[in-house]
């Protein structure tokens, strides 16, 4: 299974429950952005996206802020697995459970040492209003 999250956060979600994982209030698909795609397009064809700028559309379902000078957010748009979501890094103020749209880098194979390496991420994000 492609897990979006890094490794020690797959070992964290692992133990505890779908509710506290998700975050989510509702199993609805969040609308695709327009000019964007939405998260199962990219993931499944993330190759094409690998150093290209995409916008994203979805639910904040995890937040670390403030860590490496940046925000890393987890969003999931209904679009996947419960427990699948992709992991954002922004300088952006999102609270968990706010529904953004956000633009920012595509990046694979990323290894930011110490157990987090992610098979896709963005950063950078902005939000698009």
């Amino acid at each position: 299974m492609l897990s979006c999250t890094s490794k020690k956060d797959a070992d964290e979600a692992s133990e505890k429950t779908d509710q506290q994982v998700t975050g989510e209030t509702s199993d609805a698909e969040i609308s695709k952005p327009s000019e964007g795609v939405t998260l199962s397009e990219l993931i499944a064809n993330k190759e094409k996206y690998d150093g290209q700028t995409v916008i994203v559309k979805g639910r904040c379902v995890k937040v670390n802020n403030d860590i490496m000078n940046r925000n890393w957010i987890h969003l999931q748009d209904g679009s996947l697995q419960k427990d699948i979501d992709l992991t954002i890094t922004t300088t952006e103020n999102i609270q968990e459970d706010d529904i953004v749209t956000l633009q920012g880098k595509i990046a694979l194979n990323k290894d930011f040492g110490a157990g987090y390496e992610y098979e896709i991420i963005m950063e950078d994000a902005r939000l698009v209003k």
